[in-house]
């Protein structure tokens, strides 16, 4: 065998091995972030994080919320409605919607599900938070139960919230605050009981 072969055969040994530590480390990443999340999905509930005790039992029109969001969204992202109404924005014909929602959730349950109250062009609110996950409250359906929430407020803080300074805000300051622990409540309800009931992608057409 000639110098020169050698060398060919040499540096094809060693692309190949490169090749092969390559694609062991990419397989391995994916085994591993694939555990993580199904570890996490069995371990979060145990986890001391605040979640309020307060569960409302208003009950969930899953189709209603799919169809508002989808407006909201303009049309535009595939999302997953979980049972409590939490949406949460997933890849277009996504081969597994629940290992994305599971990391949306996950996230805001370990990081602090801080909310931003939207009111929308319908008269109703959308919640955002941290991650992308919304909550949509309808109007009427606030309207029809206000004393309801009104009276579990404080059942829907974390053990280290408080409301406080309320005599200097406005009546619909005041609204928007209720309406954003109530429509968190739920989400709490999502992440720890996770479940979904519907997946919605972009409609085609007009």
């Amino acid at each position: 065998m000639s110098t020169t072969q050698i060398i060919v055969l040499a540096v094809s040994l060693i692309g190949f091995a490169i090749f092969a530590l390559v694609y062991c480390w990419a397989k391995a990443r994916r085994k591993r972030k694939n555990q993580e999340i199904v570890f996490s999905m069995d371990y979060y509930k145990k986890i001391d994080m605040p979640a309020p005790d307060w569960k409302p039992n208003i009950p969930v029109d899953i189709n209603r919320i799919a169809d508002r969001f989808r407006h909201y969204s303009n049309n535009k992202h595939a999302f997953a409605v979980c049972k409590h109404g939490t949406c949460v924005k997933i890849s277009r014909d996504s081969e597994n919607p629940n290992k994305e929602v599971l990391e949306v959730l996950f996230k805001i349950y370990t990081y602090h599900p801080d909310f931003n109250v939207l009111p929308m062009d319908d008269g109703s609110w959308c919640l955002t938070y941290s991650q992308p996950a919304f909550s949509v409250v309808f109007k009427e359906e606030y309207l029809n139960n206000r004393e309801y929430i009104e009276e579990n407020l404080k059942g829907a803080l974390t053990p280290h919230e408080a409301l406080i300074g309320s005599e200097n805000q406005t009546e619909s300051e005041k609204e928007r605050i209720k309406v954003g622990l109530f429509g968190r409540a739920r989400l709490f309800m999502d992440i720890l009981s996770p479940e979904i009931m519907k997946v919605c992608n972009p409609q085609s057409g007009p």
